[in-house]
C-alpha cells in the first residue's frame, strides 16, 4: 500500500506540475506521449490491485481526469485510453509474466486496462489482445487457476458490450478456438464448473451480438457441438441454459443435417429449472425454422410432437406458452395431421387414468 502511495504521488506530482507540451515525447502532440504511456501504466496496476484499489480509486481518477484535460479534443477517460491502449498494453507485457502472484498482478492491470476502454477501442486492437488471451488462458487452464477465471470474466464483459461486435468478426475464429472452445470442455472440480459456467456466458455473449459469422460459425460447429450437447447437462443451471442458448443460434445460422442438430433436445424440456427448459423451447424452435419441413418425419417428429404435448401441462406458464407455441409452427410448417392426433391420444390418456372404478 505504501508503494502504491507513493506511485501515485508522484504521479499526481507530475501530471499537475509539469505543462504537456514540455513533457510530450515527439514534436508532433497528437502522437501518444511515453510519459503518459507510464502513468497510465502505473494507474492500471494500482487500480488492478484488488487489495488497494479501493484505497486509492479516488485519486487515480483525479490523475485521469487531469490527463484528459490536458489533452486536445479529448473530453473522457474512454478516448484517453483510445489514444494511449497500444502503448499502455505494450508496456504491461502480460504475456510474458507467467508464475505466480506476478502472473496475477499482470492479468489484474490488463482486466483494468480493458474495463477502462470502450469496446470498439477493445476491438479495433484485438490483434495485440487475442494473443493474450490466447497464451494466458493455455498456461491457467492447466491448472484452472484464478488466472483463467479472471481472463474469461474479463472476456465476457468484452464481447458483451454491443460497440465490439462488428470489429471483431475476423478474429473470431481464433477466439472461439483457442481461448472459448477449451475452456468449456468438462473438468472435476469446482474451479473448473465455474470456469466452464462463465466460458458459456462468453461463447453466448459472442454469438448472441453476432460477433461470429456464419462461415467462422460453420468452421467452429463440428467440435462446438459435441461440448455443448455435454454441458446441457451440467450440474449447473446456467451452464445448461447458456449451452442450449447457444446450441440454438448455431443451429439457426450454420446449416448441419437433421440427425446432427437434432441431439435429443427434447430431453431438456423435463430439466428441473423453468429457464433450462424454456431454453429448450428456443433451442427446438430454431431447429424447427432452420431445417426443411420435408426432412421432418417418422419417429424423430413423432417424439417432439409427442414430449410438447405433453409440456402444454407444464406448471411454468412460460414454458406451457413455449410449448405452444412450437407446435403452432409444427401445425403451420409441418404436419397439421400429427399435432391433433398427439393432442387427441395425450387427453384420452389423461381421461383415461382420471376415469372412476366401476363400484362392486
Amino acid at each position: 500500500e505504501a508503494t502504491s502511495h507513493a506511485l501515485l504521488a508522484t504521479c499526481d506530482a507530475f501530471v499537475r506540475g509539469v505543462p504537456m507540451d514540455l513533457y510530450s515525447d515527439c514534436h508532433n502532440k497528437e502522437m501518444p506521449s511515453k510519459s503518459v504511456s507510464n502513468i497510465l501504466v502505473c494507474i492500471a496496476h494500482v487500480m488492478g490491485d484488488q487489495n488497494v484499489c479501493n484505497v486509492f480509486e479516488v485519486q487515480s481518477q483525479a490523475i485521469l481526469d487531469e490527463l484528459v484535460k490536458c489533452h486536445s479534443g479529448t473530453t473522457t477517460r474512454y478516448q484517453l485510453f483510445d489514444k494511449y491502449f497500444r502503448s499502455v498494453l505494450h508496456t504491461l507485457s502480460i504475456s510474458g509474466a507467467v508464475d505466480g502472484d506476478d502472473s496475477y498482478r499482470a492479468i489484474e492491470a490488463f482486466d483494468f486496462l480493458l474495463r477502462q476502454s470502450g469496446g470498439s477501442t477493445v476491438a479495433k486492437n484485438f490483434d495485440m489482445i487475442l494473443p493474450i488471451f490466447q497464451s494466458r488462458t493455455a498456461e491457467d487452464l492447466r491448472e484452472t487457476s484464478r488466472g483463467a477465471l479472471k481472463l474469461m470474466a474479463l472476456l465476457e464483459s468484452t464481447v458483451s458490450d454491443s460497440s465490439f461486435s462488428i470489429l471483431m468478426q475476423p478474429l473470431a475464429l481464433a477466439l472461439v478456438d483457442d481461448v472459448i472452445g477449451p475452456s468449456l470442455v468438462w473438468k472435476p472440480g469446482g474451479k473448473a464448473a465455474a470456469l466452464r459456467k462463465i466460458s458459456s456466458a462468453a461463447l453466448f455473449s459472442l454469438l448472441r451480438g453476432k460477433s461470429v459469422c456464419a462461415t467462422t460459425l460453420q468452421k467452429s460447429a463440428p467440435h462446438l457441438l459435441p461440448i455443448l450437447k455435454t454441458n446441457a447437462s451440467d450440474e449447473d443451471d446456467g451452464t445448461r441454459e447458456l449451452s442450449l442458448l447457444s446450441l440454438g443460434i448455431i443451429f439457426e445460422l450454420v446449416p448441419l443435417t437433421l440427425s446432427t442438430k437434432s441431439m435429443d433436445i427434447t430431453n431438456w424440456l423435463d430439466d428441473s429449472s423453468e429457464a433450462v427448459r424454456i431454453a429448450a423451447c428456443g433451442c427446438l424452435g430454431h431447429l424447427l425454422r432452420a431445417v426443411p419441413s420435408e426432412e421432418f418425419s417418422g419417429n424423430f417428429i413423432d417424439t417432439i410432437v409427442e414430449q410438447l404435448v405433453i409440456y402444454l401441462d407444464d406448471p411454468s406458464e412460460p414454458v406451457a406458452e413455449a410449448c405452444a407455441d412450437l407446435l403452432r409452427e409444427i401445425t403451420v410448417r409441418i404436419d397439421p395431421l400429427i399435432v391433433a392426433t398427439k393432442r387427441l391420444e395425450h387427453h384420452s390418456s389423461i381421461s383415461g387414468r382420471e376415469s372412476p372404478k366401476a363400484p362392486h
